[in-house]
């Protein structure tokens, strides 16, 4: 009795299994219902790890321009540029300082400009080669140069340094695709 029973199971088991292949052989269509969720907060984070300065050169003599790590050790939206003692003797004397921002993601970003925090304003203007504009687009992939002009506005009677900080803030570009 039970040696039918298992025959009977193992049976209505091998049938059901062919009915499912012969009927996905016969069908046409394959449906597959399912979600996806997207996190916002995930997206943003890896699209800010995408546009970093990749490059910040000034002349040894003026000074250093350094890259800001993140906590990951990559390069990030901070560059410190700090301008050598005697780099500027008197007034109206500068230096420069060449950096680039990259846009290694896919997407389309727009880079604005922040403040600059630590600048000596007495002594020292920043002016870069946007002018008056403080926001420029990077297409996906590409880079943008900006050069900051370090300039000295009034001759100190001492040596005067300064350090300070240049940062940026991105956002993706709607290309209405």
């Amino acid at each position: 009795m039970k040696k039918r029973r298992s025959s009977i199971i193992v049976f209505v088991l091998v049938a059901a299994l062919c009915l499912g292949i012969g009927y996905a052989a016969l069908a046409d269509d394959l449906f597959v219902t399912g979600s996806a969720n997207i996190s916002v907060e995930h997206a943003e984070d890896a699209f800010a790890e995408d546009i970093y300065f990749s490059r910040a050169v000034m002349n040894a003599e003026a000074g250093t321009a350094v890259i800001g790590a993140d906590e990951h050790g990559e390069a990030s939206d901070k560059v410190t540029i700090t301008v050598a003692d005697g780099a500027l003797k008197g007034k109206d004397d500068y230096v420069i300082c060449n950096l680039e921002i990259k846009n290694a993601g896919d997407i389309d970003a727009k880079v604005t400009m922040g403040g600059m925090t630590g600048l000596n304003t007495e002594y020292f203007d920043v002016t870069t080669s946007w002018g008056a504009t403080t926001s420029q687009n990077i297409p996906a992939g590409g880079t943008l140069d900006i050069v900051y002009t370090i300039k000295c506005i009034k001759t100190p009677t001492t040596a005067v340094s300064t350090n300070f900080s240049v940062t940026f803030q991105a956002e993706s570009v709607d290309t209405g695709a």
